[in-house]
């Protein structure tokens, strides 16, 4: 994917101490932030959470989120 081939070019030049997938990186950092939503005393619906997991895996693969895709499978059908 090319979102593998970005996270060892970043590993490549020394930006990132640690090659692994870009998935990953999204998935730990995606993680961390909702138990600091958590001890923040936010809690998200099923539904949100169904959300933020489908924009979580959209990035995972496509490095960002823009306006459109909202426009797109799997978020247009929802």
């Amino acid at each position: 994917m090319l979102t593998d081939i970005i996270s060892l070019i970043r590993f490549a030049v020394g930006e990132s101490s640690i090659l692994e997938p870009f998935a990953e990186t999204v998935n730990e950092r995606f993680n961390r932030w909702l138990v600091e939503q958590e001890r923040a005393g936010r809690r998200f619906t099923p539904e949100q959470v169904e959300w933020l997991t489908m924009i979580k895996d959209h990035i995972a693969t496509s490095l960002d989120m823009a306006t459109e895709d909202f426009e797109l499978a799997p978020f247009f059908y929802c």
